[in-house]
């Protein structure tokens, strides 16, 4: 990888390369067509597609949510929901799904790695960044899944959270990120909070108190 290429948005590509590495052509199929019936204004078969995928990932997803239960570390994973099911153009709310789904990684990661005082102090009112954890978590967990986080904080959360001004580049997007990007990095991060979960050592009530 050139340094360009470590210093730019990950192409959408990637994106759905990395969802393949991990889940498979079906998890590239379940974003693609999730998204498409979201823009298509079939809200309904959008949202009943992802959260039958999601419960069959296992753990603490969607379909939760449809319930009065406390969310702790899943909290932002509610505003992955939301636009899906209550929005008449979810396309506009991609950025929002892909930063909700890194801060759901960023608390839980916290929940397994000691924060100093610096950190806490730094980590008022939820600004500890995504790439600090990271590298903070890499020694307890395997080395695929470091990369994969590694990845996913520089090459897409960084962008979903800061980049603003693409509207100046010689061809702006409609969107900085397409709804199924957004939807394929939800799906990463599921699976990536799966395996952090297990490594955690922790139940999901537990996590879901905390």
């Amino acid at each position: 990888m050139s340094q360009s290429d470590a210093n730019s948005r990950a192409p959408r590509t990637k994106i759905f390369d990395h969802l393949n590495n991990l889940l498979g052509v079906e998890g590239v199929q379940i974003a693609k067509q999730v998204a498409q019936h979201a823009i298509d204004g079939e809200r309904e078969e959008s949202l009943k597609l992802l959260q039958a995928y999601d419960a069959k990932l296992g753990g603490v997803s969607l379909h939760w949510f449809e319930e009065k239960r406390q969310l702790g570390v899943y909290r932002s994973l509610f505003y992955v929901l939301l636009p899906l099911k209550y929005s008449n153009a979810p396309q506009h709310d991609s950025r929002r799904i892909i930063y909700s789904s890194g801060v759901y990684l960023e608390e839980l990661i916290k929940r397994m790695v000691r924060l100093n005082i610096f950190d806490k102090l730094r980590d008022t009112n939820n600004k500890l960044p995504l790439g600090v954890l990271v590298r903070k978590v890499k020694k307890y967990v395997p080395v695929d899944i470091a990369n994969e986080l590694e990845w996913l904080s520089q090459r897409v959360h960084n962008y979903a959270k800061h980049a603003y001004n693409f509207e100046l580049e010689p061809d702006p997007p409609e969107h900085y990120f397409d709804l199924d990007e957004a939807i394929a990095v939800y799906l990463i991060a599921r699976k990536l909070g799966l395996e952090l979960e297990s490594i955690s050592g922790k139940t999901h009530e537990q996590l879901m108190m905390e």
